[in-house]
């Protein structure tokens, strides 16, 4: 079975922006197609990468390769006073 990975920016395509009026099956028939297993959605911008973009340096508390700890780190990093509490803290 082929996968398709769908890569696609938000704002003005698939949010609409200024007067354009979103289409009436636009977010059911979206939903509908990331749902299949083949399908990975990668959302892409074409704004400036240090205004947009954090890339994890790795290895937060110690999960190396781990996709958690990715998203974790990004939060720590965003927002820095959820570090203590992520780490088991209060």
């Amino acid at each position: 079975m082929s996968r398709l990975l769908l890569c696609t920016d938000l704002d003005r395509t698939l949010l609409p922006n200024g007067s354009e009026l979103e289409s009436e099956q636009a977010r059911k028939n979206f939903d509908q197609l990331i749902k299949h297993p083949q399908v990975t959605l990668v959302y892409v911008t074409g704004r400036h990468q240090d205004e947009t973009l954090y890339l994890a340096q790795g290895n937060f508390m110690g999960m190396n390769g781990n996709y958690s700890a990715g998203i974790l780190e990004g939060v720590v990093h965003y927002i820095p006073q959820t570090e203590n509490w992520i780490r088991g803290g209060t």
